[in-house]
């Protein structure tokens, strides 16, 4: 199953009268935010890989890890 990707520009209205600026600043907080939370998921995971390395919750981790990689990937273009 494969999802379409929409390019997010920070406002779904046009009539409330973001500039240009505004969106692309925006843009720059939510690409902060993604490697912020890629950081913080990769941290974790090397912590339960280092404790309990035959845990489940390890391929749940780093599959959500490899999405948002992905999405920073995607929302830096």
């Amino acid at each position: 199953m494969s999802a379409k990707l929409l390019k997010w520009t920070g406002n779904t209205l046009p009539e409330q009268g973001r500039n240009e600026s505004q969106v692309a600043g925006t843009h720059a907080a939510l690409s902060d935010w993604m490697e912020t939370q890629t950081r913080v998921m990769g941290f974790w995971l090397d912590r339960l890989i280092e404790t309990d390395p035959e845990s489940d919750l390890i391929t749940m981790l780093h599959r959500q890890q490899s999405w948002m990689s992905l999405m920073q990937t995607r929302v830096s273009r």
